[in-house]
Parts: C-alpha cells; structure tokens; sequence
C-alpha cells in the first residue's frame, strides 16, 4: 500500500467517525428502538418495526462537538408522548370527578353537618318524666346540646331534641314537665306527652327558677320577675306553682356541699343525711305519718363523693363512698319494709365518685354519673348497660 493510500483511508475513517459523531441517537415513535439519525434529516426508518419518525429541529453540532448556531432540533420521543397522554388523561379524570361531585353535592343550606359524639352533661338536672317514666338528661359538646330521652330497659335514645348553642341547663319539674335554659335567656320546656311540640319562652333577662302548677308553668328571671305560662306556650295572668331555683340541688342528691336530702314513695318519706365531720356518715330514716319506721347509720360517705337516693315500693338505694377508698363507691340497697340490706354493688371508676341522679323507670335503676348513664338490676344490682356517648344521626336533626 503507498502513502497516498493509507492517508485516503486514515481520512476516510476519520471522515466516517465525525459523522457519526454529528449523528443523534432518538427512539422510534412505534416501537421505542434506538434510532440513528444524520443531522440532515428530517425523519427516519425503523430497521425493526420499518416504522417511519419524524425528527424536529434540534441542536447541530460541529465535528468537534460543539454547538453550532445555525439551528437547533427536538426529537418526538414515543415515551414522551406516552407521558402526555398519560397528563391528559388523568386531568380529565380529575375534571370530571370535581364536575360530578359539584353536581351531586347538596348546596349549604341543605347540606347535613356531620354530627360530633354528645356526652350526656351531668351538670344539668336529669330526673324520669310521662306516664311510662324515661329518662330526660341534656347531651352536650363543645359546639352543640341536645335534649334527651333514654329507655330505661335497653338504653336507646328514644328522643331527641333540637339542637341548640352549648351552655345549655336541664332542669325537671314534677313528672310530666322538663326543661332546658340556654345561654340567650330562652327556655324551652318539654311536655312528656307531646315531646316533639316544645314550648320556648323568651326572657329579658337569665331564667333563675321555675315551677309547675296544674296546666301552667311560672318562671322567674334574674330580677325576679314572676311570668305564667301555659302548657301551650300563652301567657296567663297567674300560675298557683312553688318555684325551684335552676340548678339547685335536685331531691335525692347530697353534692359535695349537701348535708340532707328526701325522697317520696306515696306516704313514704326517706331522708338521707350527712354528718358534717369525720368520721364522715350516712343516716338514712324511713318516716312516715311523722313517725321513724326504721333508721340505718352507713359508713359510706365522704368528702369528695355525691350520694344520691332513690326508693321504689319495695326498696330504697344508696349511691355512696366505698370506706377507706378514693376512687370506689357502693351500690345497697334496703327492704322498704324493715332497712334490712337486700344487695350491695361495689361501683369502680367515673361511676362511683360523681353520681348526679338516681331513679327507678320501671325496669331498670338508672344512675347519672360523671361519664355518662347506667342501668342496673334493681333486684341484684348488676349492670344491664352503660352508655356514655352518643352521635346522632343528620336524619335525627329536629
């Protein structure tokens, strides 16, 4: 070989890598294959799936790599426009759920707000109204309170009443009427025999008591303005009705201020007391026609502990402190007939320490503690149910 033609073929070689230097490597649009392609062109053949790409303007570059300012070209890669596809796509899908959501969802005034769990209020009254005695009590949270009902036997909310701003005070008067004081100087007051009819009266000033008379209501405000009502909400000249005061002690409970308390079954009185220094007692006397049937001194009282009374016609019960104990209370319960003890519970927890009221429905003996409701057997003392919460439903709203 001569000189001339080893330099022909060393310039031929270098002549074909500088070309394939100035060629760019791009993907076939059908089949994703590497394709080469000159800077001249403008499309090219796949060797594979014979496809033709077109290929748009993108950089030159010199022999020696650098960029050239004539032009520049981008390659339509078949991943990127799979990945705008795929953008599309899903932005249609995002459209048309915000589309079908807007068109189905009920306008704000309409809309059902999701109801917060109540926790039934133990600083509001609770007591047992109608003919069929259940259990009325305020519900509350921090943003709403609620009025009522329980059945003694199951503890399903039988009733429930409107809502209304928290702050809300139960209060009962006699067994057929209750009430509830809000915080804007209303009262509502609910009749057992018509509970979904209730009767709001507005004040000029914070409701301060309240009595029933035969078919009317009189409350009193905070200036002591005396106002009759009847059952239908009229005002009437004059309602003949002893008045309580709001929040006052309830019959049966002995706070942690109290030292006494009474309670009726018929001609039957029973009366509770608390002696007022250690050692801290209970004495609980059967009177009737001025005369002690029988009387019971119990150890079950304490400092930090409500008591609480309730009596049927066959026995009384006792809600107190467990002796030597600060977080247990007792459950006992005495034949009407002689105070003999028929059972004693030992109650544990939220239940024992902060009772606020305890009835007798009928079926169950029902105790309003710090927590909540339970139901206990009234012959053996065990404990049917508890509830201490509850979330009504939208479809509840009154």
């Amino acid at each position: 070989m001569t000189v001339e033609s080893e330099t022909t073929a060393a310039q031929r070689a270098r002549q074909q890598r500088l070309e394939a230097r100035r060629q760019l490597t791009v993907r076939c649009e059908h089949c994703d294959a590497p394709l080469s392609v000159p800077e001249t062109a403008t499309s090219a053949t796949c060797k594979y799936c014979r496809a033709e790409s077109r290929v748009r303007p993108a950089r030159r570059t010199t022999a020696t790599g650098t960029p050239h300012p004539a032009r520049e070209r981008k390659v339509g890669a078949a991943s990127g426009r799979s990945r705008r596809i795929y953008l599309a796509v899903g932005l249609l899908i995002v459209l048309a759920t915000a589309a079908i959501y807007t068109i189905r969802r009920p306008s704000s005034a309409s809309e059902p707000r999701k109801s917060l769990p109540l926790r039934w209020d133990r600083s509001g009254a609770a007591c047992l109204i109608g003919t069929k005695p259940q259990l009325f009590a305020v519900a509350a949270n921090a943003s709403a309170a609620r009025a009522a009902t329980l059945d003694g036997a199951t503890g399903r909310v039988t009733w429930l009443g409107p809502s209304k701003p928290p702050g809300a005070k139960a209060f009962c008067v006699g067994n057929e009427v209750a009430g509830v004081a809000h915080a804007d100087n209303t009262v509502t007051l609910h009749v057992a025999s018509q509970l979904n009819k209730p009767i709001t009266l507005k004040l000029p000033s914070a409701p301060h008591a309240v009595g029933v008379g035969t078919g009317c209501v009189v409350i009193t405000d905070a200036e002591r303005a005396r106002r009759a009502f009847g059952l239908d909400g009229s005002k009437i000249s004059e309602c003949h009705a002893e008045t309580r005061r709001i929040g006052a002690a309830r019959p049966g409970v002995i706070d942690h201020s109290g030292r006494a308390t009474e309670v009726s079954v018929g001609q039957r009185h029973y009366v509770l007391t608390k002696s007022d220094a250690p050692p801290h007692m209970l004495t609980l006397r059967a009177v009737e026609k001025d005369a002690v049937v029988w009387e019971r001194a119990l150890a079950y009282a304490a400092p930090s502990f409500s008591t609480v009374v309730a009596a049927t016609e066959r026995a009384v019960y006792v809600v107190g402190a467990l002796p030597a104990s600060t977080d247990r209370g007792i459950l006992i319960a005495f034949d009407q007939a002689n105070g003999t003890e028929a059972f004693q519970h030992t109650l544990a927890g939220p239940i024992a320490n902060r009772p606020t009221f305890l009835g007798f429905d009928g079926a169950s003996l029902l105790l309003v503690h710090s927590t909540g409701v339970t139901a206990f057997d009234p012959v053996s003392g065990t404990i049917r149910w508890t509830v201490d919460e509850l979330t009504p439903r939208p479809s509840a709203e009154k």
